[in-house]
């Protein structure tokens, strides 16, 4: 699923976070890198008047998706590159359409860089992380490439930080009339995406940064390499997956027969064989905050929307809770419902195992 080559001109790259302050400053240098055949950009938002002041778009973009129209620019400078534009959540994005050989990120979220660590673990993917602090003008810009005895992005992580994790470094403040007014300037989203390039083409010329982190004080003009070390007790499990594809869709497989069928490619007995999906867990249950009524459900947390989430009773709010994986044990509604109701898409992973072993499959 993942190639690790760096000859030649087939290295496609994966950019979380394209259209924002850095990321919208990062493209257009991707069309003018070489040893690109490939780029993947990711990003749910839309540009609104307010993003004209930090980050490269035309106006006349106002209100399209940023991953939309930052693959229209990319592709005009650089037609001959395989562009993909994908404007959602990560967290809700099925991994196998992260076939990459790397992973830049330019979010603002904890939560985020949380989730694309578990991601760059599992699929073996070296990344390059980039962050401002706005008001400090620091500029940051982290290479990483998780493995066995190698440095993930957690193991500098204590509590404390842990306890943040939904912490949300925004290129925007709040005022007190609930506006919102830039912190982060575009001069410094360019600056920042412009290192990200510079350690970008050092690992497509073979270099050797992994584990590094920059850290630049534009304001003093000081600057702060550091090496990264590998932390033993880091909560990030450092081991990656192997995944086979499979011809089969989530339209052609229920839930059962995917049990039946992978169970019996890992020779594991049917009764003891579960079934779980690599980007999110299944609600099972929804509980109203307002009224209390309770639906069941099976479906991925992740797939599920602002109309799955509303009771059909009093239409308010409701919370879903659930479970990791799904077995034999459930009543024969979940098991005989294909994986695409249960919110699976193409390009999910889907993980079947028992106690003793398990295997990874990619869904066509």
């Amino acid at each position: 699923m993942i190639s690790q080559t760096r000859s030649g001109s087939g290295i496609t790259v994966a950019v979380v976070g394209a259209g924002g302050n850095i990321g919208s400053h990062l493209v257009p240098h991707l069309g003018r890198c070489d040893g690109l055949s490939g780029v993947i950009l990711v990003d749910p938002d839309h540009y609104t008047v307010a993003n004209l002041r930090t980050q490269a778009f035309p106006g006349v973009d106002v209100g399209q998706t940023k991953a939309d129209v930052q693959a229209r620019r990319l592709r005009n400078i650089n037609p001959h590159l395989d562009v993909t534009s994908i404007p959602e959540e990560i967290e809700r994005l099925p991994w196998g359409r992260l076939s990459a050989d790397i992973l830049l990120s330019c979010v603002d979220s904890r939560a985020t860089r949380l989730y694309m660590n578990l991601v760059a673990c599992r699929l073996n993917l070296p990344w390059i992380d980039a962050g401002v602090g706005g008001n400090a003008n620091l500029a940051r810009v982290t290479v990483l490439a998780p493995g066995a005895g190698r440095p993930c992005f957690e193991c500098s992580w204590d509590e404390r930080d842990y306890a943040a994790v939904e912490s949300r470094y925004s290129c925007n403040h709040a005022n007190e009339d609930g506006s919102t007014a830039a912190v982060s300037t575009s001069s410094l989203g360019a600056a920042v995406a412009a290192l990200q390039i510079f350690e970008l083409e050092r690992w497509l010329g073979g270099g050797d940064a992994l584990g590094t982190e920059l850290v630049i004080d534009l304001k003093s003009r000081n600057f702060f390499p550091s090496r990264l070390d590998f932390n033993p007790s880091c909560r990030m499990s450092h081991e990656s997956i192997e995944i086979e594809r499979i011809e089969h869709s989530p339209e052609e497989l229920s839930v059962n027969a995917a049990l039946v069928k992978l169970g019996d490619d890992i020779d594991a007995p049917l009764n003891e064989t579960w079934l779980r999906v690599t980007r999110s867990w299944f609600a099972t249950q929804l509980t109203c905050v307002e009224c209390g009524h309770v639906r069941q459900e099976l479906l991925l947390a992740a797939s599920l929307t602002d109309d799955d989430l509303r009771c059909q009773v009093c239409g308010e709010r409701t919370v879903p809770a659930g479970i990791d994986r799904i077995d034999t044990s459930h009543p024969d509604p979940v098991l005989n419902s294909s994986l695409a109701d249960a919110g699976l898409r193409s390009g999910d992973v889907v993980t079947v195992g028992t106690q003793a072993k398990e295997k990874h499959y990619e869904l066509a």
